[in-house]
């Protein structure tokens, strides 16, 4: 009930000021977005990132002469309703940075159904989401792009309609315009942080680990293009396609608001599942797995926020242990690294940054988690009078994608000493290096 509690008081604040700014100061407010239009070149607001290097998709393309180099994104988005092609804009954007001209049409789209494995776990036997596949290249092929969008806002539509009633025309009649749509946002997406706490949460996650699956384990000729289809890594053919894939395939994440928390959970349900199934296959993926190091974008990062509804992990606080070569338990960690780049706008009001200790407490010390906060304006000030420069709330948590500086770091990283790889132009880098109490669960 405190996420509830905090969300709900978050969106009253942020719905008083729309009220107080749109039906009393409805001219000021035009005249203020014309303003900051005319500025927004000319100051397009913070961009600070802390934390380590890391290179970006960009860097993972080798263009070996003779040899395709290829790359896959998977896409898991957050709260609300959402149809498959929900990320054509964010797409085209990091193709275009990556340069990436020639798109592969149709898509190959298809729903996932559950492994044996998780029908073993409890995970129910239905179609779990929509797995939506692109595939992007350069002119003559050298380079590979192939998007996993993946969506699983199906899961829990089908338990919002127990609350139709309350935005219905037999009720809704009582309330005004404004409160209606707040019900509406209520109802349709903070929803989904219930929903996901509770009993459709192994679907969720399953519906993630099932995308990773296909991802891990498929070319882009060898996956189906529809249908209902579970992934069976376990598989002889599925296994061979799978260290094949690791030779040449660079995987990255790139997640939304809820999708953060959706996504760090399946990491860490793989990596208690790896340690707790102690079969040949296991062990050979695990150990493949090993080398990895996976990118995770998190666009209206809300790790710190959802934290609040969940316990924390079985092994934390000894990443130097599972991690460093020279740890006890080197053999036993899940991956190389992975990369947490967490977006956040300050004028957004359901993200937040992850402070320095954060890892260290709450994640899997065996997914040897790796954090980079980016703290980023993706909205623009409107001046209204007597309440000063004021920004859309819902703007600054939606409009990442459009900030060219979000996908320039994303595709381009930031590192020091390559022209191709440097700080995003209208950002500020500093490197972090952390301390040995850093990786330690104290407070």
């Amino acid at each position: 009930m405190g996420l509830v509690r905090l969300t709900a008081m978050l969106l009253l604040a942020s719905a008083l000021v729309a009220l107080h700014g749109c039906s009393s100061l409805a001219k000021g407010v035009t005249q203020g977005v014309i303003a900051a239009q005319e500025e927004k070149e000319a100051d397009p607001g913070v961009c600070l990132i802390q934390g380590p290097a890391f290179g970006g998709i960009a860097a993972e393309f080798q263009d070996d002469i003779g040899q395709q180099d290829s790359n896959a994104v998977l896409m898991v988005h957050g709260i609300g309703v959402h149809t498959p092609g929900y990320s054509g804009r964010f797409q085209r954007r990091l193709a275009t940075a990556l340069e990436l001209d020639v798109l592969y049409e149709p898509p190959k789209q298809f729903r996932v159904l559950p492994s044996p494995q998780g029908v073993a776990l409890g995970v129910a036997g239905e179609p779990l989401a929509t797995l939506r596949v692109s595939r992007w290249t350069n002119t003559d092929e050298t380079r590979e792009l192939l998007f996993y969008e993946l969506t699983w806002s199906a899961i829990s539509e089908p338990l919002k309609r127990t609350l139709d009633y309350d935005t219905s025309t037999d009720f809704s009649q009582f309330r005004s315009g404004l409160n209606q749509s707040l019900k509406q946002f209520f109802n349709t997406r903070v929803s989904d942080s219930l929903i996901y706490t509770g009993s459709q949460q192994k679907n969720i996650l399953h519906a993630v680990s099932q995308s990773m699956c296909w991802v891990y384990t498929n070319t882009w000729d060898s996956l189906p293009s529809g249908g209902d289809q579970p992934c069976n890594s376990a598989n002889l053919e599925s296994l061979r396609r799978f260290a094949a894939n690791l030779e040449t395939l660079d995987i990255a994440i790139v997640t939304h608001s809820l999708g953060s928390r959706i996504v760090i959970d399946a990491l860490q349900y793989i990596a208690a599942r790896a340690q707790t199934l102690q079969t040949s296959d296991t062990e050979f993926m695990t150990q493949l797995l090993q080398s990895q190091n996976v990118p995770v974008y998190m666009l209206a990062n809300q790790l710190p926020l959802l934290q609040l509804g969940f316990s924390v992990p079985e092994v934390t606080g000894m990443v130097d242990e599972y991690c460093k070569p020279t740890g006890d338990f080197y053999a036993e960690r899940l991956f190389s690294e992975i990369g947490v780049i967490a977006f956040s706008d300050p004028n957004d009001l359901l993200s937040y940054a992850i402070p320095p200790n954060f890892a260290a407490q709450y994640l899997d010390s065996r997914i040897c988690p790796v954090i980079v906060n980016v703290l980023v304006n993706v909205a623009r000030p409107v001046g209204v009078p007597v309440l000063g420069a004021v920004v859309n709330p819902m703007t600054a948590h939606l409009d990442y994608e459009t900030d060219q500086r979000v996908i320039d770091i994303i595709a381009r990283g930031v590192r020091r000493g390559d022209a191709a790889n440097s700080v995003p132009e209208g950002c500020i880098w500093t490197e972090t290096r952390e301390t040995k109490a850093a990786r330690k669960n104290v407070n």
